[in-house]
């Protein structure tokens, strides 16, 4: 069971989308301004350090590492990228257990300013149902406008995604494992509080 990468992206995509959308549906003109920014504004890339044009964050410094995920029985090893991997500024990661039944996937997405990051994470939270089948999303306190789902992968796997907003970061946390053993939906929850601690106190 792998990571599906491609999943926690089309989850971004929507989240741009469909954030930009909701904002500026019966909005006045700055607010259309704000959510086209957050679709496609954000600054690009600068370097291998995960730093954006608009400061000079290691965004790669605000991940969680493979010490902080406390499973009894399972060791996780990081395979973290320099940037978000989705066209937007940020940071990465992989965790995959030993043998690679188990991973969990982070994207930080950097956005201009809290009110894109706002829309960016209301966006995320209404495409949640779009990428798991049989699953419910529902609130939770992490961060602001924290929203978790559980159900399975198209591939029959389970997959557990959430999302939150600290700051002017969104982020997306994606745990695969097998249909038969999927992640505690409070555990997950736990380890998005760390990872929300972590971006909060790196910015």
């Amino acid at each position: 069971m792998r990571i599906s990468k491609a999943t926690a992206a089309g989850v971004i995509a929507l989240a741009l989308a469909t954030g930009a959308a909701t904002a500026a549906c019966g909005s006045d003109d700055d607010s259309k301004d704000k959510a086209t920014t957050s679709a496609s504004a954000a600054p690009a890339m600068t370097g291998a350090e995960g730093s954006s044009s608009n400061g000079d964050v290691d965004y790669n410094s605000l991940l969680i590492e493979a010490t902080d995920i406390e499973l009894p029985g399972d060791t996780f090893t990081a395979n973290t990228q320099p940037d978000s991997g989705t066209g937007q500024p940020g940071a990465s990661t992989v965790f995959v257990n030993g043998d690679g039944s188990r991973n969990i996937g982070v994207i930080l997405v950097a956005l201009p300013d809290e009110s894109a990051a706002e829309v960016a994470t209301q966006g995320a939270a209404e495409a949640l149902p779009t990428s798991v089948t049989g699953g419910e999303a529902k609130t939770i306190d992490v961060g602001d406008g924290g929203s978790i789902i559980s159900g399975a992968d198209p591939a029959g796997g389970s997959l557990t995604i959430l999302v939150f907003q600290q700051g002017d970061t969104f982020t997306t946390m994606t745990f695969t494992a097998a249909g038969s053993d999927p992640v505690p939906e409070d555990w997950a929850v736990s380890l998005a509080e760390k990872q929300a601690a972590a971006i909060k106190a790196g910015l």
